[in-house]
């Protein structure tokens, strides 16, 4: 490929960075101070030898990146003046113009070409695949230059113009036949010309946006106070909520507490009438068990006046049996229609209502 310029033969090929103190090779080739120092930490023991094939003696030697040449570590190396002169040439002459924006590092290179496209300068390395890629060829490339916003993408040169119609800053290569796109019907001005007319259309999209600013704020101001308003409301409503099953949880306890002392009343109660029924009917047993004796007796009697004798002695007593009622268990409802039940329930009851009749209206 054909060297765009000698910025390459200023880059060390260890650090690969612009030269810094540049040393001299016994091969020819130069390194920084430092890269060379840190060649010398990997030297190892080679055998010289001699034009009549002996040894001389064991030295310490590195090898030279790009040739792979040996070299004494214990040789000092001369600084290559001429090479630090044209260096800071190229640092004094680099204050004043464009840096690659690729390259990384406190020492960029200097910049070949600015791309239009990629709004990027680069040098001669980045520059490569602009040159090499077919699509990155596409690519408007133009003097190195630090703002390339103003200039056109399509044809890389200045933007003078601006067509009223699409709104767009043209160069005047634009304006050529071969671009009727803004040639028939439109309005193409000077950009300077322009200006005015700009400033307008900023101020008039400016005074749109303050409106289109004034309603979110008006809007977030009244979304805030809905917001507040729903928020008291919840709030109100859960405490009124809250009352209320407190409410309901302390009915709940008092009928509670009046049917388990009910229950226990009607326990006894029930207790003792069942013992009375009991014992009432053991007595009757005992007195149906003495008559059916008698009578039974009274079978083997053959004498019809010994017959009406027993009958009448007084042994057999005729027994007239009272129908047997069976207590039917009352129902715990029933504990709420007797006082003081039944006022307490009435009450609860009626909130009970009003209560939902709020929640659904």
């Amino acid at each position: 490929m054909e060297v765009i310029s000698l910025d390459e033969e200023l880059i060390c090929a260890v650090c690969r960075d612009i030269f810094v103190e540049p040393v001299t090779l016994p091969c020819g080739h130069n390194y920084c101070e430092g890269c060379v120092k840190q060649l010398k930490r990997s030297a190892v023991k080679v055998e010289n030898i001699n034009a009549e094939g002996g040894f001389e003696r064991l030295c310490i030697c590195y090898t030279c990146p790009l040739c792979l040449a040996p070299c004494d570590s214990t040789l000092n190396l001369k600084n290559n003046v001429v090479l630090n002169n044209i260096i800071e040439k190229y640092h004094s002459k680099r204050a004043s113009g464009v840096d690659c924006t690729v390259c990384k590092g406190d020492q960029r290179m200097f910049a070949e070409k600015s791309c239009v496209s990629c709004k990027e300068s680069y040098c001669t390395v980045h520059i490569i695949p602009h040159l090499e890629n077919a699509v990155l060829r596409q690519h408007v490339l133009v003097s190195p230059m630090s703002d390339t916003g103003r200039l056109c993408k399509e044809h890389g040169k200045e933007q003078e113009l601006y067509c009223e119609t699409d709104q767009t800053p043209l160069c005047a290569y634009c304006m050529l036949p071969a671009e009727a796109k803004h040639l028939d019907g439109h309005n193409v001005v000077k950009l300077a010309d322009a200006l005015d007319t700009l400033r307008e259309n900023c101020h008039v999209k400016l005074q749109g946006i303050k409106e289109r600013l004034t309603e979110v704020k008006n809007g977030l101001a009244k979304v805030d106070e809905a917001a507040s308003r729903s928020k008291a409301s919840l709030e109100r409503q859960q405490s009124e909520c809250t009352a209320f099953l407190r409410r309901i949880k302390l009915f709940l306890e008092f009928e509670e507490q009046a049917w388990q002392k009910r229950f226990s009343v009607d326990m006894v109660q029930e207790s003792r009438n069942g013992k009375q029924r009991t014992e009432g009917l053991r007595r009757l047993q005992d007195r149906l068990t003495q008559a059916q004796d008698t009578l039974l007796k009274t079978q083997t009697i053959s004498d019809p006046l010994v017959l009406l004798q027993t009958c009448f002695k007084g042994t057999f007593v005729p027994v007239r049996c009272r129908s047997l009622v069976i207590g039917v268990e009352p129902s715990v409802w029933l504990h709420l229609e007797s006082p003081p039940y039944s006022r307490l329930s009435r009450k609860h009851f009626k909130v009970l209502r009003l209560h939902e009749a709020q929640l659904t209206s």
